[in-house]
């Protein structure tokens, strides 16, 4: 009875506040959302019972969280964080019932890291100018550190790692097809954001699809789901109706987005992927194909499109955007050379970036603070050397689980969604060298599925033991045709 005490306490409690919310929303005029707030206190028992739902919608809706915003949001609540928090609650409270050594969880190598990255924040946070640019910053690691935890906790078997995959892959089909549409119709379909919907290019509407993301940032994301979808169509027949239709749309989306680093890195992916197939014995088949559609389609892309790709050949100097990044560049690296330690406090760059010292830096500098597009500086001169050594250690953790699942994976099944996740994680990782990425949720999903990945479905990190088939090393869900290994 003790031990289920804390659990009695918290549904009563939800449902004191859930009758708290009807009362407030009727006084305040508000009676028409008041039918639905016992469906969203379902849904919040669905959630805190079964954590993993709370994971799932959270990965579904990264690609699509401005169809999220019919809900009333502020920075402290929004969907996201209230599904991420009532998860949280009910791992840490029904982790109470289990042994007292594990109530916290089993300890992770990548948690560990995580709990070092957040105090080196805190530690760095007593160097910030800017409290407001602070909090937010804080507030923000917070929340991802907190989805990472939640993450490795509820992630057990290889049927959940597919499913969370295949919500990125189908989250990524449709807000791709939102990008076509808004091209094709001239509008803003759900883009609710000034970022979303602000940006174009010689007169173009850029559309960020179904996020609220700027359109280069969701073309990060789009470039993720595609290139996941890309593998897992030569690999496993029976997701081509799926993955078919969303390589396509996402191709389309990531041109129309005019976003120049997802084009590089997808550029550089195809000729990873020509090297992976190289002696694929239908690869001259492919190649022939692709070539006939690639007459077709080239034809058919924006004019503006091939304008603004030549800007990364013609004079840099007169491109304000790559002159741009080229001061948040130095100006980084200068920042992490004077401040190496624990860096210049964590959201702190904007300030240093707006400060008239760097009034002559080459760029259409107007005084206006801006992230550094470069994931990995940014949190290097922010959280110094101590900071950056560790979010390195997580993303490579990410990758080296993902490698070993992909070299050594129990099933042929297995090491095929390895191996379109190792893909799609090294071009995301990649294509943040150009891009603010450290708060994008996909970072931090990414980094923490790998690890429960290989968890997952090689529980000690090393291949089955010799006598044991793969189809009894795999867990519930994971059998698949064929146990060879993939090249």
């Amino acid at each position: 009875m003790f031990r289920s005490l804390p659990l009695n306490l918290s549904i009563m409690a939800g449902a004191g506040f859930l009758a708290l919310l009807v009362v407030v929303a009727s006084v305040m005029g508000f009676g028409y959302v008041v039918p639905v707030l016992p469906l969203l206190g379902a849904g919040a028992l669905v959630v805190f019972f079964r954590p993993f739902y709370g994971v799932l919608f959270i990965t579904f809706f990264v690609q699509l969280d401005a169809l999220l915003r019919v809900f009333p949001t502020t920075s402290l609540f929004s969907p996201e964080k209230m599904v991420t928090a009532v998860a949280l609650a009910g791992v840490i409270i029904t982790g109470i019932r289990g042994a007292k050594k594990y109530r916290l969880g089993k300890p992770q190598p990548l948690v560990q890291a995580a709990a070092m990255f957040i105090l080196t924040i805190l530690v760095s946070f007593m160097f910030i100018k800017d409290l407001e640019l602070g909090l937010w910053s804080l507030r923000k690691y917070i929340s991802l550190l907190g989805l990472l935890y939640l993450m490795t906790r509820v992630v057990k078997s290889f049927s959940q790692v597919r499913l969370l995959l295949l919500a990125i892959i189908v989250s990524t089909g449709i807000s791709a097809s939102i990008v076509v549409f808004d091209y094709v119709t001239g509008t803003t379909l759900v883009g609710g954001s000034h970022a979303a919907t602000v940006a174009s290019y010689e007169g173009v509407s850029r559309s960020a699809g179904g996020s609220d993301y700027n359109p280069t940032t969701a073309a990060t994301m789009s470039l993720a789901g595609t290139t996941l979808a890309l593998i897992l169509f030569l690999r496993r027949r029976e997701w081509r109706i799926l993955t078919g239709p969303t390589i396509m749309v996402g191709t389309v989306a990531i041109i129309l987005s005019f976003a120049r680093s997802a084009a590089v890195v997808y550029v550089m992916l195809a000729v990873w992927l020509l090297w992976k197939f190289r002696r694929h014995r239908h690869l001259p088949v492919a190649l022939f194909l692709a070539f006939m559609v690639s007459l077709v389609v080239l034809p058919m892309i924006p004019s503006e499109y091939w304008d603004r790709m030549m800007t990364l050949f013609q004079d840099w100097e007169n491109d304000p955007s790559i002159m741009a990044r080229i001061s948040y560049n130095t100006i980084g690296a200068k920042l992490l050379f004077h401040h190496p330690v624990f860096g210049i406090g964590p959201g702190q760059f904007p300030w240093y970036y707006a400060d008239p010292m760097n009034r002559f830096m080459p760029s259409n500098h107007l005084f206006i603070g801006r992230q550094l597009h470069n994931m990995y500086l940014e949190v290097g001169c922010e959280t110094g050397l101590i900071g950056m050594f560790l979010f390195l250690a997580m993303i490579i953790m990410g990758g080296v689980s993902l490698n070993r699942v992909r070299l050594h994976g129990p099933t042929e099944q297995i090491r095929h969604w390895a191996e379109a996740f190792h893909y799609s994680y090294i071009g995301f990782m990649a294509v943040s060298l150009f891009m603010p990425n450290e708060y994008n949720k996909y970072v931090w999903i990414f980094i923490s599925l790998a690890v429960a990945f290989e968890r997952a479905v090689m529980p000690r990190g090393k291949p089955p033991a010799a006598g044991v088939t793969p189809a009894a090393a795999s867990p519930p869900g994971a059998s698949g045709p064929g146990t060879q290994k993939s090249p």
